[in-house]
């Protein structure tokens, strides 16, 4: 996909006005950020708990004042990239130009908490307009599915189509702060492979036009690992793809938790881990043993796979109940839950 990178401002310090016209003056700085306005749902009179913005967290969380306490909210159905992946500052000043210090209206799905004690909320604004789907639109974030909170699933992939057919924010390849997050879309039908490689075994098939998020790409750059909005995974020929940006500079991708370098491997050079930490192991028994099972602050155990979005980040601290697991039976035998995330 041809790069057409758009200029943006610094971001300016929003005066204390009234609130239409704070509103109509981040629509401006939505469109200097390379935003366009878009026609995406909206409600005549919005309703949910009402809230307060703090603080802009990143790009699909916020802090809010509600019923007079401070709460975490994540959106519901969108990702967008974490610290320390390109686009993060892009998609975090996006959501500020929407919602910084400002009024909101929280609905709720399913779903009233995640695993980390954020609230599970779509957001919308005064004028009805709903912040989840700006930030698709506008191509800062992605559709992501967590069942059972896909109520608007199918309205986000649909806004994400038109956000990469106009080439709309990260699917431009650039921004004015960080670069952008690796985004394709299928270019004809294709299949998902469990490694890069047609010698892998094919997990899944999926259409023209299917959304994918770029982790990583193989030595030899013919194949990229992805991820789908509905979450599932795999390895896909980079023949089939129309990416945002150049695939080179997609960092080198993992098999079995072990990042690639040099050749290509084929199947016969992984390994499939065996059991051997049914309670939990202190150090990895061996390097495809590189489950993270971790507790958090709560209390609550969770696993983390490779590639999942907080695996990198997630430190094992044996001092403090974290373990290593060989195979997802293990770490769900010893009390421990798959990350959301």
């Amino acid at each position: 996909m041809p790069t057409r990178p758009t200029p943006h401002p610094a971001h300016l310090r929003r005066p204390s006005i009234h609130p239409h016209a704070r509103l109509a003056l981040a629509l401006i700085v939505l469109c200097l950020l390379g935003c366009r306005l878009v026609n995406v749902p909206t409600v005549t009179s919005p309703q949910g708990d009402e809230a307060r913005v703090i603080r802009i967290v990143d790009g699909d969380t916020i802090e809010v004042t509600l019923r007079g306490r401070s709460e975490t909210v994540r959106y519901i159905g969108i990702d967008t990239p974490e610290r320390g992946q390109p686009g993060y500052r892009a998609a975090t000043e996006a959501n500020r130009a929407l919602v910084g210090e400002r009024t909101v209206y929280l609905r709720q799905d399913r779903t009233d908490r995640d695993a980390f004690g954020r609230l599970l909320r779509y957001v919308f604004l005064e004028d009805g307009s709903l912040v989840n789907a700006q930030m698709v639109a506008g191509g800062w974030a992605q559709p992501v599915e967590y069942r059972p909170d896909t109520a608007r699933a199918d309205e986000f992939r649909q806004l994400a189509l038109e956000a990469a057919q106009a080439q709309r924010g990260f699917w431009s390849g650039d921004s004015a702060y960080d670069g952008a997050m690796s985004y394709g879309l299928t270019t004809r039908e294709a299949e998902i492979r469990r490694g890069p490689g047609s010698d892998y075994a094919i997990s899944s098939r999926v259409p023209t036009n299917t959304l994918l998020t770029l982790f990583g790409r193989s030595p030899n750059s013919r194949w990229l690992q992805v991820r789908l909005p509905n979450r599932d995974g795999g390895w896909i020929s980079v023949n089939a793809v129309d990416a945002n940006v150049a695939i080179a500079t997609i960092p080198l991708g993992e098999v079995d938790g072990v990042q690639l370098a040099g050749a290509t491997p084929t199947p016969s050079a992984t390994r499939t881990a065996k059991a051997q930490c049914p309670d939990g192991c202190l150090v990895p028994p061996e390097p495809v043993c590189n489950i993270k099972g971790n507790v958090n602050s709560s209390g609550t155990k969770i696993y983390h796979l490779p590639g999942g979005s907080l695996y990198q980040r997630t430190q094992i601290n044996v001092d403090e109940g974290d373990r290593w697991f060989c195979t997802t039976k293990e770490a769900e035998g010893a009390g421990f839950r798959a990350a959301l995330r």
